[in-house]
């Protein structure tokens, strides 16, 4: 049985028993005083009436009491429930890894949390009673902060990315929410900051450009970033009305060098003729891999094919040095593909089409030199991809009868 069962049934039993007592007493004392039996009998009647108002008030005076005790009882119930979820939301608040601050709405720092310590360096004691513009880093400008202040005026939110300053004074990024938090007038109260520290992710999306647009050998510009700082030169020379050169870069022979010597021997090689052509570059080149033993120098500034021509002079001279890699001295020759804009072309695509093609000039005219583009190359380049076709297809299909295998000279284009 239920508490609230036997105390009911404790309430019964008293209840009866004192009516019992009230009738008895009634019966005994009324005669001892009344003879009358007219009287008596009204008395008697009397008695039952003033039972019934008695237990009237008995109950109304009981029933107050209960509401009270119901109402005393909720109330510590709901006080119980608040204080709980108080303890709830206090281990929320010191347990979460997002380090959490709270301020007035005078701006004064009210409370801090645990992860706040731990990512900030500074103790709560140091930092209650101050601005947060105590940690600032000095990488944002007022404009930032007014359209801070504005969004939590505004809508009651801001979230960014935002840079803040450590108590040692390194200088860290972070990703924030700010929310304003009302009182029943309509004005902010508090404002409460959530916080996490992405130096981490930032450093993680370097490396991952790193490895998006550098060469992983000689952490040169690859081939993507190349193509990019292509189109920014055009884009910068077209305003300018100035022209840019293209120069791609082909080691002679490097492959024997891997096949004699070794990988890690080319490896090598390859990082050592990077450093040599960083040696030529200044504000207005870079130079990038290509991939394998190509290299390409893009001239920002280079509006006359003589000055392009000058530095792939300069490129095979300084290449003709030899190399001391892995007690081995090396030498090494280039052949260089010229392209310029806008007199060659007119996209990164291009220019870079139109430089293979003075490369492979090159190389035909017999290596460690370099050659101008012409229209002419396009034009046998062409020919030439549309001549594999044709005798592919003649193969496949048996329309070729070969008597003899005759000598043809690729520069004169005739038979020797």
């Amino acid at each position: 049985m239920s508490d609230y069962s036997r105390g009911a049934l404790r309430t019964a039993v008293l209840y009866g028993l004192l009516s019992i007592l009230w009738f008895m007493a009634c019966d005994l004392l009324l005669p001892l005083f009344i003879e009358e039996p007219a009287r008596l009998a009204f008395c008697h009647q009397m008695t039952g009436y003033a039972w019934v108002l008695l237990s009237a008030v008995m109950i109304f005076v009981a029933r107050d009491r209960l509401r009270k005790i119901i109402g005393g009882e909720a109330h510590f119930e709901r006080q119980q429930d608040d204080y709980d979820r108080l303890r709830l939301a206090e281990a929320v608040f010191d347990s979460t890894r997002e380090g959490v601050l709270v301020s007035d709405a005078q701006g004064r720092i009210v409370h801090v949390n645990r992860a706040f310590v731990d990512i900030t360096g500074y103790q709560a004691e140091e930092v209650l009673g101050f601005n947060p513009s105590t940690f600032k880093s000095g990488r944002h400008g007022p404009e930032f902060y007014r359209q801070m202040y504005h969004s939590l005026l505004s809508v009651g939110q801001w979230s960014g990315e935002i840079w803040n300053r450590r108590k040692s004074g390194e200088i860290y990024p972070q990703w924030q929410t700010i929310r304003s938090v009302s009182g029943d007038d309509g004005q902010p109260r508090h404002f409460v900051a959530v916080f996490s520290d992405i130096t981490a992710i930032k450093r993680s999306e370097q490396e991952l450009a790193q490895l998006v647009h550098y060469d992983g050998l000689t952490d040169l510009p690859n081939r993507l970033l190349l193509t990019d700082r292509i189109s920014q030169a055009l884009t910068s020379a077209r305003f300018s009305k100035r022209g840019c050169g293209l120069l791609l870069v082909d080691l002679d022979h490097f492959k024997n060098i891997n096949d004699s010597l070794g990988h890690n021997v080319g490896d090598d090689l390859l990082r050592a003729v990077a450093e040599r052509l960083k040696g030529l570059s200044d504000n207005e080149m870079t130079v990038a891999r290509l991939g394998g033993d190509e290299f390409a120098l893009l001239v920002k500034n280079c509006p006359q094919m003589v000055q392009a021509a000058a530095l792939a002079q300069q490129v095979i001279e300084v290449l003709k040095a030899p190399f001391a890699i892995a007690a081995h001295q090396l030498f090494v020759t280039a052949s260089i593909g010229i392209s310029l804009y806008p007199g060659d072309a007119l996209s990164a695509e291009q220019l870079l089409r139109n430089a293979d093609s003075a490369l492979f000039k090159a190389k035909s005219e017999g290596r460690d030199c370099y050659a101008l583009y012409t229209e002419e190359l396009t034009a046998h380049a062409q020919q030439r991809v549309q001549l594999a076709g044709e005798l592919r297809q003649a193969i496949e299909q048996g329309e070729l009868r070969v008597f003899y295998q005759p000598v043809h000279d690729l520069i004169t284009r005739s038979v020797c």
